[in-house]
């Protein structure tokens, strides 16, 4: 399956700034980036940085949907149970 945006997000790619999915790949890079140990952040936690940043109201239960896609496509590696987003953790590919 192809993925939205293979090797990577571009950083000069301007079109998907606003998009959420921008945000949920940026704001895992960064939590990537700050622990000392990478490994599996809650998604939760992922879900929660980037309502925070979007500037238009975006739902968390959308949020949720576009992240469990980006795991069907391959971009996001889990860990526990999809069943709710406090069950499981997520890191980038």
């Amino acid at each position: 399956m192809t993925t939205i945006f293979p090797g990577g997000i571009p950083r000069y790619a301007t079109a998907y700034t606003q998009s959420p999915l921008y945000y949920l790949i940026r704001i895992a890079e960064e939590l990537n980036r700050k622990k000392l140990k990478k490994g599996f952040s809650m998604a939760a936690r992922i879900i929660g940085e980037a309502i925070g940043q979007i500037e238009e109201y975006v739902g968390d239960s959308f949020l949720e949907y576009r992240l469990r896609h980006l795991i069907a496509e391959g971009v996001f590696e889990v860990q526990g149970s999809t069943k709710a987003m406090r069950y499981y953790s997520v890191k980038l590919r």
